[in-house]
């Protein structure tokens, strides 16, 4: 998979970029992920140095096409494709450091494509919030789109970052 950054925003002096990784490792005997993963990298713009990385992965599912957005509180935002063996293609939104991602629970079916739309912005009305869109897809041609709203229902996915107890713990 050729890598190609899909989300960026910037908070401050720091720049974040997101994009979608391949299963396995980097080639340098690292750890060898499952799935189709999202790393994030953010970067001090002063120095040019690379802060810190996470990647967004899950042993059952993979996780494409992420977009990012800051909001007023200074959090990111994340929107992005996601899907595994028992779920169809569908699309999450979350914030990076919860550890979690919210999703419609829609789809029904999985087409050959994916990932035209998914995005993150700030919600107009009040620019501490984020206003997250995508799409899922359903059996019944008759049914519209409709878009992708929060919803209490979530999916588990592993964050971690290099020196995080948090990610040492979870990585084991």
């Amino acid at each position: 998979m050729d890598v190609a950054i899909t989300g960026g925003t910037r908070n401050g002096n720091r720049l974040w970029l997101a994009w979608t990784a391949s299963a396995g490792n980097d080639g340098h005997g690292s750890f060898t992920f499952p799935n189709t993963h999202i790393r994030v990298a953010e970067i001090d713009l002063a120095s040019q140095h690379t802060v810190s990385e996470i990647q967004i992965w899950n042993p059952a599912y993979a996780f494409v096409y992420p977009a990012l957005a800051r909001n007023a509180c200074g959090e990111i935002g994340i929107a992005l494709g996601w899907g595994g063996t028992h779920n169809d293609a569908d699309a999450a939104v979350g914030i990076l450091g919860d550890y979690v991602v919210w999703y419609r629970n829609g789809s029904d079916i999985t087409t050959l494509r994916g990932g035209d739309y998914v995005t993150v912005r700030l919600a107009q009305r009040n620019e501490g919030l984020f206003a997250g869109f995508g799409y899922y897809t359903l059996k019944d041609p008759t049914t519209r789109i409709r878009p992708l709203r929060r919803s209490a229902t979530t999916i588990p996915t592993t964050c971690c970052s290099a020196g995080s107890p948090w990610a040492a713990e979870r990585r084991t």
